[in-house]
């Protein structure tokens, strides 16, 4: 029983809904045969519909309590509601998936529309530092410049727009030869285009050829510049050479001095040692002179010892005069070889000015 009740509740829910669903969605023919009926005749069609929806409210009522029956249209109107949030969900997602693409659309328009504004702002700088440099003397060139900037321009152009109409052509005629529907004619233009291309390749890959010879030529003259530049110029080397001068004047002086510091050290030194020696022979003869003159023996002993000693002496006195004339010869060869380097001197600072007063008048003659 409560099947069969249930069942009928079921069925008045069912038609209550689709005469709910035909209220609320009323298409354009139906409006239009509305509109096309006489004022009575729809009052008699709502009220019609009225009278059939009550009826199954009526219906419903005589089935479910009073109580059952507002719960069972809180729960259909809830079931709506949650049928419309999730439309409206949904929805709402659609227009958060339209919104994110449509972002990041326009940000990439704002992207290559920055970029444009750049390329444009430093396309103006150029243009006006270009201005900038022209004068009456360039002005022809900067004109002859500007139209060959611009024919560049229209080739590139002319040869995009004709590599675009020959894949199109390509394209079309590769379709009509998948199709077989290629005609003599068309057969020929394919060949004539599938040629055009051969030979652009081939073209490509000569200009790609030359680009690399004039890339290695570059850095060849490259490297030969800065050999060049690595090469010192005239008055570099006139700078080097006073430079090396200056600094070989310094060390020879510095040189001549340590040598006059090392031969007085050595001459004070000897003279050290002379005097020390003669310090100890006149004790040696103070402290024995007593003792020698207590008879004749000790006496004539001590004579030989000084004749001895006296011997010594004159033996270093002849050593010492014979290192002193060799030094004072020493001395004079050194004068002579460097009076004959002197002579050398003034001989290569004559040369040297010769040469470049040879060479100004070389420049000379041939700047004129």
């Amino acid at each position: 029983m409560e099947e069969q009740q249930q069942k009928k509740i079921d069925e008045l829910m069912e038609k209550m809904d689709a005469f709910e669903a035909d209220q609320s969605k009323v298409s354009g023919a139906r409006v239009g045969d509305i509109l096309n009926f006489q004022s009575s005749e729809l009052m008699q069609v709502v009220q019609m519909h009225q009278e059939e929806h009550e009826k199954i409210r009526a219906q419903l009522e005589e089935v479910m309590s009073a109580e059952d029956f507002s719960e069972l249209q809180h729960k259909r109107q809830m079931e709506k509601r949650a049928q419309k949030m999730a439309k409206l969900q949904e929805r709402m997602e659609e227009i958060a998936e339209e919104y994110t693409t449509t972002k990041e659309e326009l940000e990439e328009v704002f992207t290559a529309l920055e970029k444009h504004k750049n390329l444009n702002q430093r396309i103006v700088e150029e243009i006006d530092r270009l201005n900038a440099l022209e004068t009456p003397e360039n002005s022809a060139d900067l004109k002859t410049l500007k139209a060959l900037v611009s024919l560049n321009e229209s080739l590139k152009q002319q040869e995009k727009d004709f590599r675009q109409s020959c894949q199109k052509e390509r394209k079309r005629l590769q379709e009509l030869l998948a199709n077989d529907k290629l005609t003599a004619e068309d057969e020929e233009e394919l060949q004539r285009i599938e040629m055009i291309e051969q030979t652009y390749k081939d073209d490509c890959e000569r200009l790609n050829q030359m680009r690399s010879l004039n890339a290695k030529k570059t850095r060849d003259i490259v490297m030969v510049k800065r050999k060049i530049d690595e090469i010192p110029s005239r008055t570099e080397s006139t700078q080097y050479q006073q430079a090396l001068l200056d600094l070989y004047e310094q060390v020879d002086a510095k040189l001549n001095e340590t040598r006059q510091y090392y031969s007085t050290y050595n001459t004070l030194s000897n003279t050290l040692e002379f005097w020390h020696s003669e310090v100890q022979l006149m004790e040696s003869i103070s402290g024995n002179y007593k003792t020698a003159m207590k008879n004749d023996k000790t006496k004539e002993m001590f004579v030989k010892q000084l004749e001895e000693k006296l011997t010594i002496v004159e033996g270093n006195i002849k050593k010492a005069n014979d290192k002193l004339m060799n030094e004072k010869t020493t001395l004079d060869e050194v004068k002579r070889k460097y009076g004959a380097l002197l002579e050398k001197e003034r001989a290569y600072y004559k040369a040297t000015k010769d040469f470049q007063e040879e060479c100004a008048l070389n420049e000379r003659l041939q700047e004129e």
